[in-house]
Protein backbone atom coordinates (compact mmCIF):
# COMPACT_ATOMS: atom_id res chain seq x y z
CA UNK A 1 0.00 0.00 0.00
CA UNK A 2 1.05 3.43 -1.25
CA UNK A 3 0.40 6.73 1.03
CA UNK A 4 -2.27 9.09 -0.45
CA UNK A 5 -0.90 13.11 0.28
CA UNK A 6 -2.80 14.96 2.89
CA UNK A 7 -3.17 18.54 3.51
CA UNK A 8 -2.72 19.76 7.25
CA UNK A 9 -5.99 21.54 7.56
CA UNK A 10 -8.24 19.49 5.56
CA UNK A 11 -11.36 18.72 7.56
CA UNK A 12 -10.73 15.37 6.35
CA UNK A 13 -7.37 14.27 6.02
CA UNK A 14 -5.57 17.49 8.14
CA UNK A 15 -3.27 16.61 11.22
CA UNK A 16 -3.27 20.24 12.51
CA UNK A 17 -7.17 20.39 12.07
CA UNK A 18 -8.12 20.09 15.83
CA UNK A 19 -12.28 19.72 14.28
CA UNK A 20 -11.28 17.13 11.84
CA UNK A 21 -11.31 13.12 11.15
CA UNK A 22 -7.38 12.98 11.09
CA UNK A 23 -7.68 10.17 8.52
CA UNK A 24 -4.84 8.94 6.28
CA UNK A 25 -5.93 7.23 3.04
CA UNK A 26 -3.58 4.53 1.06
CA UNK A 27 -3.64 3.53 -2.60
CA UNK A 28 -4.13 -0.18 -2.72
CA UNK A 29 -3.73 -0.71 -6.31
CA UNK A 30 -6.46 0.57 -8.13
CA UNK A 31 -8.52 1.28 -4.74
CA UNK A 32 -8.26 4.09 -1.91
CA UNK A 33 -8.44 2.39 1.09
CA UNK A 34 -8.23 3.65 5.24
CA UNK A 35 -9.33 2.13 8.00
CA UNK A 36 -11.01 4.44 10.42
CA UNK A 37 -12.40 4.64 14.25
CA UNK A 38 -15.11 7.21 14.45
CA UNK A 39 -15.10 8.81 18.25
CA UNK A 40 -17.58 10.01 20.16
CA UNK A 41 -17.68 13.46 18.30
CA UNK A 42 -18.83 12.17 15.35
CA UNK A 43 -22.06 11.10 16.29
CA UNK A 44 -25.48 12.50 15.57
CA UNK A 45 -27.14 11.25 18.22
CA UNK A 46 -26.60 8.11 20.84
CA UNK A 47 -24.61 5.57 19.05
CA UNK A 48 -24.57 6.36 15.65
CA UNK A 49 -22.11 8.50 13.71
CA UNK A 50 -23.62 11.39 11.67
CA UNK A 51 -24.42 10.59 8.52
CA UNK A 52 -22.98 14.05 7.07
CA UNK A 53 -19.85 12.40 8.76
CA UNK A 54 -20.17 9.05 6.63
CA UNK A 55 -20.74 10.96 3.31
CA UNK A 56 -17.88 13.12 3.99
CA UNK A 57 -15.40 10.20 4.33
CA UNK A 58 -16.57 8.66 1.49
CA UNK A 59 -16.56 11.98 -0.76
CA UNK A 60 -12.52 12.40 0.74
CA UNK A 61 -12.28 8.65 -0.71
CA UNK A 62 -13.61 8.65 -4.14
CA UNK A 63 -12.31 12.34 -4.88
CA UNK A 64 -8.50 10.37 -4.49
CA UNK A 65 -9.80 7.09 -6.16
CA UNK A 66 -9.13 8.71 -9.82
CA UNK A 67 -6.21 11.06 -9.37
CA UNK A 68 -3.53 8.84 -10.00
CA UNK A 69 -5.41 7.76 -13.17
CA UNK A 70 -5.85 11.07 -14.21
CA UNK A 71 -2.74 12.82 -12.85
CA UNK A 72 -5.11 15.06 -11.48
CA UNK A 73 -6.89 15.94 -8.15
CA UNK A 74 -10.43 15.88 -8.57
CA UNK A 75 -13.51 17.63 -7.07
CA UNK A 76 -17.06 16.53 -6.25
CA UNK A 77 -20.30 16.78 -8.92
CA UNK A 78 -22.57 14.21 -7.77
CA UNK A 79 -22.60 12.34 -4.47
CA UNK A 80 -25.04 10.11 -3.52
CA UNK A 81 -25.19 7.71 -0.29
CA UNK A 82 -26.74 4.81 0.73
CA UNK A 83 -27.05 4.21 4.74
CA UNK A 84 -27.37 0.45 5.38
CA UNK A 85 -26.42 0.03 9.07
CA UNK A 86 -25.47 2.75 11.65
CA UNK A 87 -21.40 2.99 12.49
CA UNK A 88 -21.41 3.61 16.10
CA UNK A 89 -18.29 5.48 17.70
CA UNK A 90 -15.53 3.56 19.20
CA UNK A 91 -15.53 0.22 16.78
CA UNK A 92 -13.18 -0.11 13.63
CA UNK A 93 -13.89 0.14 10.13
CA UNK A 94 -12.79 -0.02 6.15
CA UNK A 95 -13.18 3.02 4.07
CA UNK A 96 -12.53 1.70 0.30
CA UNK A 97 -13.22 3.25 -3.19
CA UNK A 98 -12.36 2.99 -6.31
CA UNK A 99 -13.34 4.34 -10.07
CA UNK A 100 -15.74 2.76 -12.02
CA UNK A 101 -15.98 4.40 -15.07
CA UNK A 102 -13.22 6.76 -16.18
CA UNK A 103 -13.20 9.21 -18.89
CA UNK A 104 -11.70 12.45 -19.92
CA UNK A 105 -13.64 15.18 -18.58
CA UNK A 106 -15.36 12.92 -15.02
CA UNK A 107 -14.56 9.67 -13.02
CA UNK A 108 -17.75 8.08 -11.67
CA UNK A 109 -16.97 6.41 -8.62
CA UNK A 110 -18.18 4.02 -5.86
CA UNK A 111 -16.95 3.63 -2.28
CA UNK A 112 -18.69 1.55 1.22
CA UNK A 113 -17.54 1.53 4.60
CA UNK A 114 -17.30 -2.24 5.58
CA UNK A 115 -17.46 -3.22 9.65
CA UNK A 116 -14.66 -5.47 11.28
CA UNK A 117 -17.52 -8.81 10.51
CA UNK A 118 -17.53 -7.27 6.49
CA UNK A 119 -20.66 -6.39 6.85
CA UNK A 120 -21.56 -3.06 4.70
CA UNK A 121 -22.73 0.24 7.05
CA UNK A 122 -22.72 2.59 3.89
CA UNK A 123 -22.03 3.05 0.24
CA UNK A 124 -22.06 5.55 -2.14
CA UNK A 125 -21.62 6.50 -5.55
CA UNK A 126 -20.06 10.18 -7.10
CA UNK A 127 -19.28 11.81 -10.09
CA UNK A 128 -15.89 13.87 -9.80
CA UNK A 129 -14.44 16.72 -12.22
CA UNK A 130 -10.66 16.84 -12.92
CA UNK A 131 -8.81 20.12 -12.13
CA UNK A 132 -8.46 22.15 -15.03
CA UNK A 133 -5.03 21.55 -16.27
CA UNK A 134 -2.23 22.84 -13.89
CA UNK A 135 -4.31 23.42 -11.43
CA UNK A 136 -3.09 20.29 -9.50
CA UNK A 137 0.65 21.54 -10.00
CA UNK A 138 -0.44 24.03 -8.17
CA UNK A 139 -1.80 22.78 -5.07
CA UNK A 140 0.99 20.25 -4.61
CA UNK A 141 3.19 22.30 -2.46
CA UNK A 142 0.56 22.44 -0.03
CA UNK A 143 0.40 18.87 0.54
CA UNK A 144 2.59 16.28 2.29
CA UNK A 145 3.08 12.39 2.66
CA UNK A 146 2.95 11.41 6.26
CA UNK A 147 6.61 10.64 7.40
CA UNK A 148 8.65 12.01 4.28
CA UNK A 149 9.99 15.32 4.08
CA UNK A 150 10.18 15.50 0.21
CA UNK A 151 7.74 17.38 -1.59
CA UNK A 152 4.69 15.74 -3.18
CA UNK A 153 4.87 15.12 -6.89
CA UNK A 154 2.18 13.94 -9.49
CA UNK A 155 3.27 10.64 -9.18
CA UNK A 156 2.18 10.58 -5.54
CA UNK A 157 -1.72 11.33 -6.16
Amino acid sequence: MRRIPRYKLCFVCGRDNAAGLDVEFFRDGPKVVCDWIPHEKHLGYRDRVHGGIVATILDEAMSWAPAAELGRMCYSIELSVKYRQPIPSGAAVRVEAEVVELRSRAARTRGRIVDSEGRVRAEATGLYFPLPGGKTEEILPCLYLEGDDRPVTLEDL
